[in-house]
This record gives C-alpha cells, structure tokens and sequence, in this order.
C-alpha cells in the first residue's frame, strides 16, 4: 500500500493519480467522474448500479455496466504496476484501496485540524505555518475537470467551503501574528471575491484599522452593510459589528487582543511526528489492523488504551505497529511520539532518556527537562492530560518499562511491540502475529517483481517461499534481492536457497537480517535454554510434547520448564496446542532450527564446561 509520505490521488484541483514518481492526468470525463465517487466513498464498495446512477445519471445506455468496467482498467492503467490493487473490484461493485493519508483531501483535512487546535490554544506562528501547508494541497477548485455528478458535485461544494474556511483561518492567525500589511492586498481580494462572507470583511476591517485606515475600514463595512440589506434583506451578524464598534472606538476586538504574556516555551505543545515512514510493499494483516484501530479509536473517556503487539523474530511486528499507528494519525491529531527499548542483551532500557526525547520532542527545552525518570514521566503525564497523543513504543522486553511511559491522559494511546506477550499490563489489548499465510507472501512477491515474472516462474516462487517459512522478514529479503536483479531467474536463487548451510547466508541483505533477528533473542538465553534448544534443532520434527525436551536435554523437570519457558518468552519455540492429556507441545520455526545447528561449535563448549549431557 502507499506510504504515509506519498500522496495516490490528488482532488484538490484536476483529478491526478501518482504512477512511480510522476503525476498523472486521470484521462477521459467520465473515468475521473468513477474516481470522484470512489474517493468521496474511499475504503467502501460501492455497488455498481451506483456507480452507473452517478455516472450517467437517470438515462444510462444499456451497456453502462460493461462501460463501467473499462472505465475501471483504465484508472487502474493509470495508477500503473499496483492499479489492482488500489481500485479492487468486489462482486458488483468497487473501491478506492487508498490508506485516508494517500488522498490530498484526507491530508488537507489532517493539517487543517492541527492548525485550527494551534490558533485555538494561541499558537498564531503554528497555525499559519500549518494551514498555510494544507492550503497548498490546493491546486485549483476541488473536482475541477470532473462532470458533476450526484455526489461529486456536493462533495466540490464542501471541499470549497472548507478551503475558504482554513483560508479564514489562516489569516485569522495572520492578523493575531501582526501581519495585518501582508494579508491587505490578499483580503480585498477575497472580499471582492466573496462579498457576503462576514468574517472576511471583519479581518478586512480589523487590517485596514491596524495599518491606520480607519476610515477605509468603516467604509467596508457600509458597503457590506448595504449589500446584505439591499440582496438579502438582512443586518451583519454580531460578530461583525462588534468589529464595527472597535473600528468606531479605536479599540481591539477581542479576537485581536494580544495575550500580557507569551506563554513560556516549556508551557507550548508541539505536536511531534516521530512515527517511523511505513513500507509502501505492506501487505495482509487485514485482521490484525482491523482489531487494532478498533481497540485504539473506541471511546473511552477514563484509560488510555494500550495495544501490546509480540510475536517472533523477523515476524512484522514494527511493521504492523507502523501501519497502524499511520492510520491513527487522524484519531490523534495532538502528535505521535516513538521510541526503541532494545538497548542490547544484559543492558537496562534508558527511560529517562526516552522521556526527555519525548519532552523535547513536545516543545521543552532541555533547560525545562527534569533529571530523574519519575519526574520526566510526571511532566509528560501533565502535558497530555488533555490531549490526544499516540505513543510508539518498539523492542519492549518488561512490562514495567511500558508502564513508566504510559501517559495519563485519557484521550491517549500506546502501540508496544515486544517478543514476549506483555499479559502483565493492565487492560492491554493483546495481537499475537504469526507468519505469513501462503497468499500474503505471495502478494509481497507479487508487488516486488510484478505478476507476469511470478506466474512465468510460479513453482520456484512457491518453492521459496517454503524455504522462507513464510516469515515475513525472510520473503521480504526474497522479494527484494529478486526486484534487484530483474534479469536473474528465481531458480538461481531457488538453487542458492536450497543448501541448508548457505541459506541464512542468502536471507541477508543490507541491514535485512534473519540471522541477526534470530541471535537478538538467542543472545538473552543462559546456558541451558541454548542447549535445549540445539537439541531440539538436530531433531527432523516440526512439533514435538514437551517431554521430548526433557529427554534429548537430560534436565531435571524443574530446569526443563525454565529453560522451555525462556525459549518461549524469546519466541524461539512456540506453543503447538496441547495433547489429549492437555500436556503442551511446542514447535520451531525452520529458519531458527537453522540457526540453532550453527551454533553447534558454541553449544558444544558450554555443555563441556557445566558438565551437561
């Protein structure tokens, strides 16, 4: 899917889809009249008798469904090599697989409400900067090469209205930053523009007082005063006489009155986006963010809501917790903050550190910034009591370390990955991730090197991805080591892959790593788990009961269901169900029996030096 950085579809304007890393005119009327109606429904199916009413109204010819179709390849051509599977076709009917941020009428909308909450707190300089960014989404009259349609032409409508109020907006924090001369020239052509919009005439006025034209400014409001009374038969609201009144005493209104003191800089909120860029290749886990933005976007006016996503190494946990926190970006629109606990094997999370990050990242100075953990988090706590923050937190290995950041506004939330299951904390949503399906892996394929090479070398791809495991991390690398040599057949990979002993050789490239995945949570092992765990390795089974490790290890009951209990919290075994007896059984992943059969040289050693069998 697209990344939160990259804008799909532009409305703001003429209708334009983005193909690779150009823009591109969305050709034919009636093709960008089906686009309009797919992004005002954007994520929903709309059936196709709709889409036939929208397009051509009450008179559609006889063929208008085939004709509808063909409109579909064509906007699908248009988006280029991912066009299916951002148009997707269901049954009789269609829809606009775009994440909300992939839309510029979404990211307009996103910068708009943050600019608005700026100048609601008085925060003019932040406010002009943000609706100044949303108002240049604004290419041109929104829908402007698109027939009107029974929707689109609403949707233009409101689309409008929103672009003159974020404009009003604008100049409003404008005015309250003095720079009544600036905005003159742009205001009395606004005025002239929209001669029955109060407020404008108001900021009018207030600017043309404030550069000393009193006179012009009392001269407006006759004129507007006249034009109301004379077309519509009505006075100015009390808003804009109120400005009169001022105009008339040389006086402020109190929209322009200016605070006795400018808050301290460790008083401001900056709203932080520190949330890492999404993988624009991300594919499945429907269920997962489904559960996801369901536990997080659920009102609840007494806790902050935790999501606490574990699984195993090389598995998609970051992945997940980015998406998602991506597509909560609009639920709290005060800010995302983020942080890595993973401070090594043996090395205590820095949480102190991550707090004064979270601080700075909102606005204090370092000078403002507490020097122990306790007081960080009471200050972080004070900050967002009323606030709407989302807090990324990767690599947890304690439940204690989570709750040392979990903020005490209600309107907030936490998205933690870890390996381990974080059950300890309370009211935590729990999302276990396992690998891939089949078909997941193969759409990421798909996507890296295109339909027609997978299908053309289809045995080798599904070869591979069994030698992957379908762990995400392991198809990932696939995927991308085979998009890099487009003109190397899969089966020279698949030949390479084949060789147990080389095969995490080949699942590495760059900082992708399934080895290094796998020695992260190897590394957080004593002695006798890694033995255990080598024994079971040389074993040619997939699952196996528990008792099986106490045979191959020779521990005592007690030292087997530690060192059982260790592998687990590290996700390098996992729990297979129960027998009929409701004894456990467990399984490990192919990639880590691999690892594990390395390390026989290390494990070897250990087990002479404690005397272990």
């Amino acid at each position: 899917m697209p990344t939160m950085t990259t804008l799909r579809c532009r409305c703001l304007g003429s209708m334009e889809v983005r193909n690779g890393n150009e823009w591109r005119l969305v050709a034919g009327a009636k093709v960008r009249a089906l686009l309009a109606v797919l992004v005002v429904q954007l994520g929903q199916l709309v059936p196709l008798d709709r889409l036939v009413a929208e397009i051509w109204g009450d008179d559609p010819p006889a063929s208008a469904g085939a004709l509808v179709r063909g409109y579909v390849l064509t906007l699908r051509r248009t988006f280029g090599a991912d066009g299916a599977r951002c148009v997707v076709g269901h049954g009789r009917g269609y829809r606009l697989d775009l994440p909300p941020e992939a839309v510029d009428v979404h990211r307009f909308d996103t910068i708009c409400g943050a600019g608005h909450q700026a100048l609601q707190r008085g925060d003019a300089e932040d406010a002009s900067l943000l609706l100044t960014d949303a108002l240049a989404l604004c290419r041109g009259p929104a829908l402007v090469d698109v027939p009107p349609t029974r929707t689109g032409a609403a949707y233009a409508a409101a689309l409008e209205e929103r672009r003159l109020v974020a404009l009003e907006a604008r100049i409003e924090a404008d005015l309250r930053a003095d720079r009544q001369s600036s905005v003159l020239g742009e205001l009395r052509a606004l005025v002239a523009e929209h001669p029955t919009r109060e407020r404008l005439a108001g900021q009018w006025m207030r600017a043309l007082t404030a550069t000393g034209r009193r006179a012009e400014a009392l001269d407006a409001y006759r004129v507007t005063y006249d034009r109301l009374v004379d077309r519509f038969g009505i006075v100015p609201g009390p808003q804009l006489r109120a400005v009169h009144r001022d105009v008339l005493a040389a006086e402020p209104t109190d929209e322009t009155a200016r605070p006795a003191r400018r808050p301290a800089r460790a008083d401001r909120w900056t709203a932080p986006a520190q949330t890492p860029a999404d993988l624009a290749d991300f594919v499945g886990r429907e269920a997962e963010l489904r559960f996801g933005r369901q536990a997080l976007e659920a009102a609840d006016p007494t806790t902050v809501r935790v999501l606490a996503i574990s699984g195993p190494p090389g598995v998609g946990k970051s992945a997940l917790a980015v998406r998602l926190a991506h597509d909560l970006r609009r639920a709290y629109p005060d800010g995302q903050l983020y942080a890595d606990l993973d401070a090594g094997p043996g090395r205590a999370a820095d949480l102190r550190g991550v707090l004064a990050g979270f601080l700075r990242a909102s606005g204090v100075p370092d000078s403002a910034i507490p020097a122990g953990a306790d007081e960080c988090a009471a200050l972080l706590r004070s900050r967002v009591a009323d606030r709407r923050v989302l807090l990324l937190v990767q690599n947890a290995h304690r439940e204690q370390d989570v709750r040392a950041l979990i903020p005490g506004g209600a309107g907030c939330a936490v998205v933690v990955t870890s390996r381990t299951c974080l059950s300890g904390l309370a009211g935590c949503r729990l999302v276990d991730l396992d690998v891939f399906t089949f078909d997941e892996a193969w759409r990421l394929l798909e996507r890296a090197i295109g339909t027609a090479r997978l299908e053309a070398e289809r045995p080798a791809a599904q070869r591979l991805i069994e030698l992957c495991g379908r762990l995400p991390l392991a198809v990932r690398i696939v995927a991308a080591r085979a998009a890099a040599t487009p003109g190397t057949s899969l089966t020279w990979l698949l030949t390479r892959m084949s060789e147990e002993r080389r095969r995490l050789d080949e699942l590495h490239l760059r900082d992708l790593d399934v080895r290094a995945a796998i020695r992260s949570g190897w590394a957080r092992l004593d002695d006798r788990a890694r033995l255990m765990l080598h024994h079971l390795a040389m074993l040619e089974i997939v699952s196996f009961p528990g008792w099986v490790a106490d045979v191959v290890t020779g521990f005592d009951e007690g030292s087997a269901e530690e060192a059982l209990r260790a592998l687990v919290d590290q996700r390098l075994l996992a729990p297979a169900g129960a027998d009929r007896f409701g004894r456990p059984w467990y399984r490990v992943h192919p990639l880590t029996r691999l690892f594990a059969r390395e390390q026989l040289v290390g494990v070897e050693r250990v087990a002479k030096a404690v005397h272990f069998p």
